[in-house]
């Protein structure tokens, strides 16, 4: 069986090109209640502008405006270099593949397949391993979780705890869709 892997990243812009500041993730078991490993470096930039990686200055002026705790994260961190921190992320995903979760298919799996390419790596996840939180989350009333609502007293957009948010709302989403079906089906 495959480990079910959510991903998060920070990043200084929202094309596929854009430089990378932060990358978290986390094991979880969509049925479960529980959040396993996790994962979160921070990368520096010079390593990303030197694989032609960008910024998009309205994301720049963007991170201005968030809270203090946000910016602190990324300001304070300790970086690595971008292919020590994909080097490290390689190593810490299970050897037998993984399931692959982001909120969204077009940014955090997407960006880490484009960086994967641009280190001329494999990625280690099988292309139909992916999932999308976004549409999962549609199938039901938004916003049925405290985990979707906010308020987990977790820092927003820092990569680990946006992953543990979003791999909670996932589990909370399986467990209404269950319940719902359960009932439904007797």
């Amino acid at each position: 069986m495959k480990t079910n892997i959510m991903v998060d990243l920070e990043t200084l812009g929202i094309r596929y090109n854009d430089a990378m500041l932060s990358i978290g993730a986390c094991v979880f078991d969509p049925n479960g209640d529980k959040i396993g490993d996790e994962f979160h470096m921070q990368v520096g930039l010079e390593s990303c502008f030197e694989h032609g990686l960008g910024v998009q200055e309205s994301t720049l002026l963007w991170w201005f405006g968030q809270s203090e705790d946000a910016r602190q994260n990324i300001i304070k961190a300790k970086r690595k270099s971008l292919q020590k921190v994909m080097y490290d992320f390689n190593k810490w995903l299970p050897e037998k593949g993984a399931i692959m979760w982001s909120h969204g298919l077009t940014f955090d799996v997407a960006k880490l397949q484009y960086i994967y390419e641009v280190l001329g790596w494999e990625y280690p996840w099988n292309y139909g391993d992916v999932r999308d939180t976004r549409t999962l989350f549609s199938l039901v009333p938004y916003p049925i979780t405290k985990a979707m609502r906010g308020g987990t007293g977790e820092t927003k957009h820092d990569a680990l705890d946006d992953a543990k948010m979003q791999a909670r709302a996932v589990q909370d989403v399986y467990a209404y869709l269950g319940s719902n079906y359960v009932l439904k089906a007797k």
